[in-house]
């Protein structure tokens, strides 16, 4: 949805520089540095809006560069966090499976020290 709002303010905006360089199409003197012609209004000023929304694209496409960037660096340091995790993770699951197993070995040996009179009680 907010595409379509961009796209109809940059179509409006478009029919705006439109209708407002069509009203302007008187021959108008140009002063440069080394000399001077002259020129149609209407062909600066779609020159100039040309220049500004090319000036605006460059800027636009270096956030875009340095954004991807950004990602991608970040992609990398949560790929790394991630593997870190899954390490320490399975440290743990094995340091729990032995603890629990030594845990039952205990248990078991328990179990055979008991007498027949002792189990009786137990259970």
């Amino acid at each position: 949805m907010k595409q379509q709002w961009q796209l109809f303010v940059g179509l409006f905006l478009s029919l705006l520089i439109i209708i407002f360089a069509a009203m302007n199409t008187v021959v108008v003197p140009i002063q440069l540095g080394f000399g001077q012609f002259k020129t149609p209004l209407v062909i600066i000023i779609f020159s100039a809006v040309f220049m500004g929304a090319l000036l605006i694209a460059l800027l636009m496409a270096s956030v875009v560069w340095s954004q991807k960037r950004t990602i991608k660096q970040l992609h990398k340091q949560n790929e790394e966090l991630e593997a870190k995790i899954e390490d320490e993770v399975s440290i743990r699951m094995a340091a729990y499976l032995a603890a629990s197993e030594v845990d039952q070995q205990e248990q078991q040996n328990y179990e055979e020290q008991l007498t027949e009179e002792d189990r009786d009680q137990m259970y």
